[in-house]
This record gives C-alpha cells, sequence and structure tokens, in this order.
C-alpha cells in the first residue's frame, strides 16, 4: 500500500494519524493523514515538514510533549509504551487527543 506524505513523497511504510479538530487549522483542514515515520518523534518531524506549527503546538521547550496532549498507537498510550521513541510498523493508528480537563 502507498500513501502520499504531506510533502508529496511517496511512502511504502504508513500509518493512519488523526488529528484533533482543535489542531485541523495547523494541517490544512484535514483530520486524518496517512504519514511515514518509524518513531512518533519522526512521525510528528514528518507531520511539521508539511505544516510548520505542529512541534510547536505538540512539544514543549525541553522537547517533550505538552502534558496535555495524548498519543495513542492502536489505542495504547505512548506514556506506556517507549515514550516518542515508540517504533511505528507500517499500518499503525496514531491518534493525537488534546486532553481537556473541567471543574
Amino acid at each position: 500500500m502507498k500513501y502520499l506524505t504531506i510533502s508529496g513523497e511517496r511512502a511504502v511504510m504508513s500509518v493512519i494519524v488523526k488529528i484533533p479538530i482543535p489542531y485541523k487549522g495547523l494541517i490544512r483542514g484535514e483530520r486524518v493523514l496517512p504519514l511515514k515515520g518509524k518513531s512518533i518523534r519522526e512521525l510528528i518531524k514528518n507531520l511539521e515538514e508539511g505544516s510548520p506549527g505542529v512541534e510547536e503546538t505538540v512539544f514543549n521547550e525541553g522537547g517533550n510533549l505538552k502534558r496535555y496532549i495524548k498519543i495513542f498507537v492502536n489505542r495504547r498510550e505512548i506514556a506506556f509504551l517507549d515514550g516518542l521513541k515508540t517504533i511505528l510498523k507500517d499500518g499503525d493508528k496514531v491518534v493525537i487527543i488534546l486532553a481537556v480537563g473541567g471543574g
């Protein structure tokens, strides 16, 4: 299966990325994207190449996920896997969630 990356480059290995509605403006209005990346960090870097501002939105100054951003790979939160180093396989489903609290 081949997908186009945001940059228009062909990629054989890809994962499906779902983006929360508040951030869809960063990625040209899309909510579901096929992208490539060997790890979560690389996937976000590739997302940034086609949509500048994604890294700034997702990462804090230390290069870690902002505390209200949650990322899941195949329904498992990366905090319980290998964090941003979590290895991705062809066909994985990645979901980025904006955790919201209230009271």
